[in-house]
């Protein structure tokens, strides 16, 4: 982005550069979507291949997201950042791995129950500074870039984040990595889960 978009929606921003260095006219919502239902409509209107999660609504956004994209066999990432930190993937595979349900079980016990993601509520909305050093957000699109590239392409062995939530800090070169493990009788993803191994027997 460029001072001249300063005041400027991000995504209107996004769209007019895509459409001046590339010549594509992309389509970009507006709609501040986090209801199920809603959600929903918009996936089904679209019919997406993949779906890239790279807005930081209330957290129930993600969970909604997982049943609709699970349900209807989609794959999705996630993106995010804060400060010095990338936040890359998971990336989920209807059928193949977990689903986001096992990030809202490890935040429930790390940080207590009134952290589920169908209860946690943003504090600061309309108000928020979302600070980040200024280099993070284009190295962040790079490396999310790479996993989908490489997930598209079939070489899997160079996605590092399929089922996979890795913390990185460019600063100093240091990540974490947490694996996508959901409970057996999870009723978002283990079905599928079945599925795909009776289908390989």
């Amino acid at each position: 982005l460029k001072a001249a978009d300063i005041g400027m929606p991000k995504v209107e921003a996004v769209a007019r550069h895509i459409r001046h260095n590339f010549g594509i006219d992309i389509q970009y919502q507006e709609h501040k979507f986090i209801a199920y239902d809603d959600l929903e409509e918009i996936v089904g209107r679209y019919e997406p291949d993949f779906i890239i999660k790279a807005c930081d609504p209330e957290l129930i956004f993600r969970s909604n997201l997982s049943r609709i994209c699970f349900g209807n066999r989609i794959p999705y990432i996630n993106m995010a950042y804060a400060f010095e930190k990338l936040r890359l993937g998971p990336l989920y595979i209807p059928g193949f791995t977990c689903c986001d349900e096992s990030f809202n079980k490890l935040q429930k016990k790390t940080y207590g129950e009134h952290y589920d993601f169908r209860n946690d509520k943003k504090l600061f909305v309309g108000s928020l500074v979302h600070p980040a050093v200024s280099f993070n957000v284009s190295l962040l699109g790079a490396f999310i870039l790479k996993e989908i590239v490489m997930y598209l392409t079939g070489q899997y062995e160079y996605c590092f984040t399929i089922g996979r939530l890795v913390v990185f800090n460019p600063l100093s070169l240091e990540y974490q990595y947490w694996n996508a493990d959901c409970d057996d009788d999870c009723p978002v993803c283990k079905p599928l889960l079945i599925d795909h191994a009776y289908e390989n027997n």
